[in-house]
């Protein structure tokens, strides 16, 4: 009898500990990835349909395991740092396994598991060194969340240098020949869909550190006013399509910092939101820009043309992710665009004289930025080619493609149509920010 009294008294405390934020959440979700891919160097050696489910499988619960610790143990209204994890790590560097969330990080922490685990399923065609690259895509994964959920500085930057390091390799798994020609480095651009999107976000989220913040904030809000004019000129020669791609990232962090820069609570709430809009309309570009390269084998634009009529269901995910990057009302990047704009029209930390110049650069960056991207568009899709070959050949995106292309762009068009749902989670805690850090 007392010992069935004492094995419920111990699943009682069990249940409890697991049903209450004392369960260390937060470090079964960033370890998770990188410890179960630790197993697949031990899979036999029986072809890569077993590595890239173990994979996909991996992702899917991590991300499963993430929307029930949120849905279920995570206070919306509370706009203090939740799920806190803290013990002393190494003793005489004094550094802590510190762990946390709140408002403004789990959107990024969502965004991470929801495009990891499409990422997964998009580099399905990738065979060369499938093991180190699916342990790499896992180790990632850990290294994002583990950059959002950090709450020590030490922590922070171990786990940004830890994931930079494991898109450095994962980059250079997916080039071929190691020492190949151009083509091959923006090849790659299909299996970067995670890389490209969520770890240049990490980065503007580590800007949100207050007080060194709101010292610099006016110079780097007339730095950062003229990254889109700097992104058009750099971007107009060029001829890969796969780097005008990447020109839309540096577009993204200008608008971001200028966001955060305004220290005001309209401007922070659209940085925000241009974090989690780039994510997934980035990742998206990246995506059927590698999808585009799988099916026509080139990457000089004067060389792809007139694509659109044997290709219809690339054409019709590319132009919409291309005018959800030009922030089209309806579509997630105008919301963010509009709220950087109040921010800093609004804000009371800058001039006058700043004021003015900041905007004015901005709006010259909003319009000549999208000329790269519709003249791509236009190029790929309707454009001459110079040296002409058969369109017959070329076959249109599959369910997979599909798939992912539609999973990235409902998020797209919802967090446009309605972004209070977004929002919602992060305005509180940006009032706290600003009321405790930068109105003193």
């Amino acid at each position: 009898m007392k010992k069935i009294i004492s094995s419920t008294g111990f699943l009682v405390k069990v249940y409890l500990v697991f049903t209450t934020n004392s369960f260390p959440w937060l470090t079964i979700i960033v370890m998770f990835p990188i410890s179960a891919g630790s197993s697949i160097f031990f899979f036999p050696h029986r072809g890569n349909k077993m590595i890239r489910w173990y994979t996909l499988s991996i992702c899917t619960i991590d991300l499963l395991l993430t929307t029930y610790a949120f849905c279920y143990h995570f206070q919306f209204d509370d706009p203090l740092i939740q799920f806190e994890q803290d013990f002393r790590w190494i003793h005489f560097l004094d550094f802590h396994w510190r762990l946390g969330i709140d408002g403004i990080s789990i959107g990024p922490v969502f965004l991470t598991g929801f495009i990891t685990t499409l990422a997964t399923l998009a580099a399905r065609p990738v065979t060369r060194d499938s093991r180190l690259f699916h342990f790499l895509m896992l180790a990632m994964y850990s290294g994002q969340i583990g950059s959002f959920s950090s709450r020590d500085l030490l922590l922070f930057f171990i786990m940004w240098e830890f994931e930079i390091a494991d898109y450095t390799l994962t980059y250079m798994i997916t080039r071929y020949p190691w020492g190949g020609t151009l083509q091959y480095v923006y090849a790659s651009s299909r299996n970067l869909i995670q890389n490209g999107n969520v770890w240049i976000g990490s980065d503007q989220y580590g800007i949100l550190t207050p007080r060194s913040f709101s010292i610099f904030s006016l110079v780097d809000d007339t730095r950062y006013s003229s990254n889109n004019l700097c992104s058009f000129n750099i971007s107009w020669p060029t001829q890969f399509q796969k780097e005008n791609s990447v020109f839309f990232c540096i577009s993204y962090m200008g608008f971001t910092i200028l966001g955060i820069g305004s220290i005001i609570d309209t401007g922070l709430n659209g940085a925000i939101l241009k974090i989690i809009s780039h994510g997934f309309i980035g990742g998206a570009l990246f995506f059927l820009a590698g999808t585009s390269y799988d099916r026509i084998r080139l990457v000089y634009l004067d060389e792809i043309g007139r694509i659109a009529i044997p290709m219809p269901k690339l054409f019709t995910m590319f132009s919409s992710f291309s005018m959800a990057s030009l922030a089209l009302p309806g579509m997630s990047g105008f919301v963010a665009e509009l709220g950087v704009f109040f921010g800093i029209i609004t804000s009371p930390k800058s001039l006058l004289m700043p004021k003015i110049l900041i905007t004015f650069g901005m709006a010259i960056g909003m319009i000549v930025t999208p000329i790269y991207s519709l003249s791509m568009s236009r190029q790929m899709f309707y454009g001459y080619k110079q040296f002409p070959a058969p369109n017959s050949s070329f076959l249109d995106s599959g369910p997979r493609e599909l798939f992912v292309s539609i999973c990235i762009f409902l998020p797209v068009i919802g967090i446009g149509i309605y972004p209070d749902f977004l929002l919602s989670l992060s305005v509180d805690k940006v009032e706290v920010l600003l009321s405790n850090y930068f109105y003193r």
